[in-house]
């Protein structure tokens, strides 16, 4: 998008910080801006601060976790401007506190703001920008921790991974339309993002802001440490001229994110000499005898292929599965095997359910050593035609479901001092983004917590690793057939959603075979499909390529060169 002049852009969190800052960049270039922040008080002082500065600028209130109040954002640009060229999502909260402190509160409050809000930007101003056939362009604000993570960060981390992932998607979607799609990915910036929580909603937790002196140290730190917020903003313009996916404005982060693609680019190295994968799985030694693996989704598909695989191997199996009548015929086939399972209905979306689970396997079984958090559900449906339940459906199931596996299910097995492994089931599409956008959000954002839950529970000897098949022979494409009540209840998947997984997947007990492996070696990433390795690392490409980039941008050089961050700052995977 080259030409500025007349046209409007919508800038969400615009009252502060990058909002603000990216704002004023697109006034100078002669934009019409409409900023909507969720704080009246600064959004009306923002305003005026634009206008003085010759901006053509008004403000609305808006919620971003909501649709309907997007949608009534839209409106009021619209009939204030006409027509929308350039979308900023750009409000964010964060949060950060060990798994054990965070509440399930927080985790909502985040994937509400950071992920949802996101989603509902493109949802609500991509057909309006379509609609005028002037082309226009999306930045969405991620963060450096949505290209790597650390330990205790894994709710922001977990939304951050999925905005680049969704970016990653919609810019291969959106490019037919003449529509840009950008993703900002800045380290420390000097912003007022550390004192969110005076935003939470009451519903969520309420309102907790900084005192002074936290305030005063929070401001210290920024300014000492935090990039002007001015210069990402000529950078974002810099990238939305260019038409740039990544915009790294901190470009000596390299040396922390280059270890990550590696260590998965070293995941394919381990598919391709993998036993199970070539035909020829280990013969059982019995090294599981007299443990237990619970393991989520598992009266089918890959969860039932993880039973049997730990189960060959000795282990006691605790299936949990929300659909209750799978169960006893997932049962009967582990016990032919002499297996010792047993089962129980789980509705993982519920904290509750999972540790009422947790207790029954303990009664049942006496301690818990491996998890498998595999409960998973994807949606065939493009962006604009899928339901806001099915987007929290997905969260729900997806993110959510994970969460609430490690936070009940670690504690129990680091408290008998035996060591265990949990694995939590992702996708391909949490490691290169496919065209269901959303879904691959999810799973992004399961390997951004898994790596993150990796460093955080090393020292409790819990190893964590992170599924990402490719293609397997599940019913998971039929997944509305179990949507809860309070997300819409069953539905109808389209006819032959499946047919491709039936046709080119793998057998899933050679996946459950594959894990057994990954868990023995305690791989961090378990890979399948080594095939994918080439979409994998043409994104790896794209990324290192921008790194290059931004090194040379004008906007980034009017800074004082920075030395690169410490290695051990933050996880550099094994």
């Amino acid at each position: 998008m080259k030409e500025f002049r007349g046209k409007t852009a919508f800038v969400t969190g615009g009252a502060s910080g990058m909002g603000f800052a990216m704002a004023e960049a697109f006034g100078r270039e002669g934009m019409n801006v409409m900023l909507a922040d969720i704080e009246e008080g600064a959004l009306q002082r923002a305003v005026e601060a634009l206008r003085d500065k010759q901006v053509r600028c008004e403000g609305v209130v808006a919620d971003v976790s909501s649709r309907d109040s997007m949608r009534n954002a839209a409106l009021e640009t619209l009939a204030k401007f006409g027509k929308v060229h350039v979308v900023v999502n750009n409000a964010g909260v964060a949060v950060s506190a060990p798994m054990e402190r965070l509440t399930e509160e927080e985790w909502r409050w985040v994937l509400d703001v950071n992920l949802k809000g996101v989603a509902n930007g493109v949802e609500i101003f991509v057909p309006l920008i379509d609609a005028h056939g002037e082309g226009g362009h999306i930045v969405s604000t991620a963060s450096l921790a949505g290209l790597f993570t650390g330990p205790g960060v894994e709710p922001y981390s977990a939304t951050k991974y999925a905005v680049v992932g969704m970016s990653e998607g919609w810019r291969a979607e959106l490019k037919a339309k003449n529509i840009g799609v950008s993703v900002l990915c800045p380290a420390l910036v000097n912003t007022n993002i550390l004192d969110s929580y005076r935003n939470r909603p009451d519903a969520l937790g309420g309102a907790r802001p900084l005192g002074d002196e936290q305030r005063a140290q929070i401001k210290q730190m920024m300014e000492q440490g935090g990039m002007p917020a001015d210069v990402v903003a000529m950078a974002v313009l810099e990238a939305v001229k260019d038409d740039t996916l990544y915009i790294i404005p901190h470009p000596e982060y390299r040396a922390v994110v280059e270890p990550r693609l590696e260590a998965i680019e070293r995941g394919f190295d381990r598919a391709e000499k993998s036993p199970a994968l070539n035909g020829a799985p280990a013969a059982p030694s019995g090294s599981m005898r007299g443990k237990t693996v619970f393991i989520t989704g598992g009266a089918s598909g890959i969860g039932l292929g993880m039973a049997q695989a730990f189960g060959a191997e000795g282990a006691n199996v605790m299936i949990a599965d929300v659909q209750a009548d799978a169960i006893p015929k997932a049962l009967e086939l582990l016990r032919a095997k002499q297996i010792r399972a047993e089962g129980v209905q789980c509705d993982v979306t519920s904290r509750a359910s999972v540790r009422a689970a947790a207790l029954e396997t303990i009664a049942k079984f006496g301690k818990v050593h491996y998890l498998c958090n595999n409960a998973g559900v994807a949606i065939t449906a493009p962006i604009a035609e899928m339901s806001e339940a099915e987007w929290d459906w997905q969260n729900a199931v997806n993110i959510l479901g994970v969460v609430h596996g490690v936070e009940t299910f670690a504690p129990l097995i680091a408290a008998h001092g035996e060591g265990g492994h949990i694995v939590n089931t992702a996708s391909g599409a949490g490691l290169v983004s496919g065209p269901q956008v959303q879904y691959s959000a999810t799973k992004y954002a399961v390997v951004a917590m898994s790596e993150g839950w990796r460093e955080q529970l090393k020292d409790r000897k819990i190893g964590v690793s992170v599924l990402c098949p490719g293609y397997v022979n599940t019913n998971i494409l039929a997944s509305r057939r179990n949507r809860l009540a309070d997300f819409g209840g069953p539905g109808q998947d389209p006819a032959g959603a499946g047919k491709i997984l039936a046709e080119r997947g793998i057998d899933p007990l050679t996946v459950g075979q594959r894990v057994l492996e990954g868990v023995m070696a305690d791989e961090d990433y378990v890979l399948t499909h080594w095939e994918w390795r080439e979409n994998v690392e043409k994104r790896h490409r794209r990324i290192r390529a921008a790194f290059d980039y931004w090194e040379k941008s004008p906007a980034i050089n009017t800074l004082p060169k920075r030395e690169p961050p410490p290695i051990g700052v933050l996880r550099a995977t094994q």
